[in-house]
Parts: C-alpha cells; structure tokens; sequence
C-alpha cells in the first residue's frame, strides 16, 4: 500500500537551533468517483401546484425559465391550453413568470405548475455523493410506468447501489429537433471537461449509440497518455436498436483498449414490485452498475464472478455466443443459480485476452509512483539522491506484493544520465498475478463395485 509518514504538525516559521524532521512522502490517493456522461432530452424540470380559478393570476419565481417549456393540469390530470385556457408572461427582471387563468369554465382549483430552467451549471461537471442529491437535481430516475425519466439518475441509482462512493455527471443536450437558442452541450465539449478533473476513475457513457461512444474511447486514450489514469465501461441501448452477435463482437473491437470494459448485454431487466412484473430497460444500467463493483474492489482485483445487484433478470446468450464475444473482447453479463455475475471481466484489447485487473494494477503503479517521487523533484541531483529514490520505489514494490497487487519484482535500477544529470531514469519488471479462470478436475469411476 502506499507509504505515509506520521509527523507532529510545523506550521511555516523561522526555526533556529532547533532541528526538525520535516521531510515526509507524499500519500497517492487512488481515483475513486465514476464520471457518468449522459445525453439527455430536456433540462430540470419543477412542479409546482396553485390554487386558481377563471381571472385569478399567479407569480412563479423562476431564474432561467424556459417560457416554451411550461404546461398546466387541472385537477384531473387534463392538460390545459395556452391561449386557450390561460397566458403566460415573463419578467426577466425580477426574473419570474405570470400565468392568468383566462377560461370561465375553470372554477378555483389545485392547478399543476410545470416547467424547465437552465441553472447556471448545469453544463458543468458536478460531483455528488447520495443518490437523492442527484434526483433532487436531475429528477427522479422512472416515470410512472417505470420508463427511464433521468437516465442520470437511473444510473447513479445503480452505481451507488453496487458500492459506489462519488460521481461525477456532465450532460449531453444536442437535440437536433430543438432549433431554439436555448444553450446545447456535444459529448466532445462534456468530454473535454472532465479532462481537468484528476479524482475521476471510471467513465460511464449513457445513452449513446456505438458510433458516439468511439467519442469516449478517444477521450480513454487521450487521458492515459496525460497523466490522467482513467478506464471505460461502456454498453448499449437494446430497446430502442437491435444488435447482433456480429454487431456486438464489431463494436468490441473497435474500442480495443486494455483500459475499456464493454459488456454485451444491452437489454436490463428490473423488477417492479406495484405491477409485480419486470422491466426491460437500456443495457447501459449494467455499465453504471459494473462500474459500482469495480470501485468498490481493490484495484488487482478481478470482476470475474463478482456480482451486480438491482437487476431482476439478465438478457441471455448462448454457451457458444458467450465464448464468441468473450473472445471479441467483450464482458459477458450471466446469470448462474439465481445470481447475476460477471462471467468473464475481459477487456476490449484485441491482440490479447486481458483482464479487467490489468489496466488496474498498471494504472495504480503509474499514478502511485508519480506521486512518491514528486517529493524528489528540484532536490540536487547527488548519489545521496538516487539511494534515496532506490530506497522508495523497493519499498513500494515490496508493499505491492505483500498486499497482492503483484506477485513480484526484479531489476530495479536507478541511474543519472551521465550527459544530462537532470534525468534520473527508474527502471524495474514487475510480474501481475493473473486471475484463475479454470479448475480442471479428472477421476476414474470404478464399476466393479
């Protein structure tokens, strides 16, 4: 694990003739939130009730409204008529809108109040740490039919709900049908933001097709080659497009990358408990939930057989399809004894089979090591230097292996570039445990008996 040293606190003072061990080693705080990309098809959305009748007006105060997006409801549910039934007015000033109520058959009565807003950052990659603060923000995850309302907070529901601690949503809003100037945000521009963000471990595309998730394999890549240690776990739609084995095995293999799960399974069912049946919804609920697990696991840690909670079923595969897309590189979603697990935690890397573990125990030595020696940087360049910087990465390793994050070591060198002192290169081998996938198990029957 990583090293922390343990000092009485210093504040910043001139110290004269008083020798103080000051030095002390830098924590790596392993990335833990689980960013979730979402393309969704309004803004939040208030609802509010007013007691109204024919002639009578109400005030609503409404920062950001958006005027074309207000409806009214009587008390039964009917949806009443702009124009008709009532007009609506804005004062952008005190930042409000007015509705009168204008038809004489509407005796006083609870009218239902509905409209969107645009807060100011709603656009912004916003952190969260409960389920209900997303709701409150986003709007419930189901509908009354227990269709996806808020596939934000339909997916945050199943990463916290598979032991998530954190995430972290930016919103798509690119409808082609709204030629309004009301503000829209690409999954480029939502991507580029989270580039800032160091604390994201996981990203979960929502809601978009095969095509648009290529956006966020570039962004993967883009990250690992900045610093910026970050993995994928990506599914799809299966309710609203049909995908083949050929498609699925197709969409693995152009994600290629050891640093991105995607799982086949693109069709998730739930159980609604008011109608006693289930629920199929999108596929990319299993990612939101794979990536819940994931957090929750130690970076070594294989997802192979652990399993995801929330789901009332799981679309099926043959034998033979399941071994066809493990080989594609994708991560089969089963379900075994009543238990839905994954069956194989593969990555989409095509020259090799790989682990989800893998790009874990990778990352977390990068991330970790960056961290360690950072203290080193702007300290002279001297022997006392590199024996020090030996002495910390050993240590290090030698942690990995005794907590299991890799089964050993070897060559470890540490040396200064005789024409450029400033360069001190580190080099050493490490040996990953690979996780067990077959038990083969071989007797004899004896029928003399």
């Amino acid at each position: 694990m990583p090293i922390t040293n343990s000092y009485a606190y210093v504040p910043p003072s001139v110290i004269i003739d008083a020798p103080q061990d000051l030095t002390g080693v830098t924590t790596y705080v392993e990335p833990s939130t689980v960013a979730i990309v979402a393309r969704v098809d309004s803004y939040p959305t208030r609802t509010m009730s007013r007691v109204l009748g024919n002639g009578a007006t109400a005030v609503i105060s409404a920062p950001n409204v958006i005027m074309e997006s207000i409806k009214l409801k009587d008390y039964s549910g009917k949806d009443l008529k702009k124009d008709t039934d009532y007009t609506q007015t804005q004062d952008e000033e005190a930042q409000t809108f007015s509705i009168k109520v204008i038809n004489p058959e509407i005796k006083t009565q609870s009218i239902l109040i509905s409209y969107e807003y645009l807060p100011d950052d709603f656009f912004e990659p916003l952190k969260f740490f409960t389920i209900n603060s997303v709701a409150e923000y986003y709007g419930a995850a189901y509908n009354d039919d227990y269709t996806i309302n808020s596939p934000i907070t339909a997916a945050a529901r199943f990463v916290f709900a598979n032991g998530g601690v954190s995430v972290c949503v930016v919103p798509v809003y690119d409808k082609e049908e709204d030629d309004s100037e009301n503000p829209k945000q690409t999954i480029e521009q939502a991507l580029d933001k989270l580039r800032l963000h160091q604390d994201i471990a996981i990203l979960v595309p929502v809601a978009f097709t095969s095509e648009e998730l290529m956006d966020a394999r570039e962004h993967i890549i883009w990250c690992c080659g900045h610093q910026l240690e970050r993995r994928g776990i990506f599914a799809l739609d299966g309710t609203t497009t049909t995908y083949t084995i050929d498609d699925l095995c197709a969409v693995a293999g152009s994600m290629d990358s050891e640093q991105i799960m995607f799982i086949p399974n693109n069709i998730a069912s739930i159980y609604v408990s008011e109608t006693r049946r289930s629920q199929n919804l999108p596929g990319w609920l299993y990612a939101a939930a794979a990536a819940g697990v994931a957090i929750a696991a130690p970076y070594y840690r294989s997802l192979t057989r652990l399993t995801l909670s929330g789901f009332y079923g799981v679309q099926a595969f043959l034998y033979e399809e399941k071994n066809r897309l493990a080989t594609a590189g994708c991560s089969v979603i089963e379900m075994q004894n009543g238990v839905i697990r994954f069956r194989h935690s593969v990555v989409t890397r095509q020259s090799m089979m790989l682990d989800w573990s893998y790009a874990g125990i990778y990352n977390y030595i990068c991330g970790a090591l960056r961290t360690l020696l950072d203290v080193y940087i702007g300290q002279p360049s001297s022997d006392t230097l590199l024996t020090e910087i030996y002495g910390t990465v050993n240590l290090f390793l030698t942690q990995q292996v005794e907590s299991g994050g890799i089964y050993a070591f070897d060559s470890l060198e540490v040396s200064r570039r005789a024409n450029n002192p400033e360069v001190i290169d580190v080099s050493f081998r490490v040996a990953f445990l690979r996780p067990a996938l077959w038990i083969v198990v071989t007797f004899d029957v004896d029928l003399t008996y």
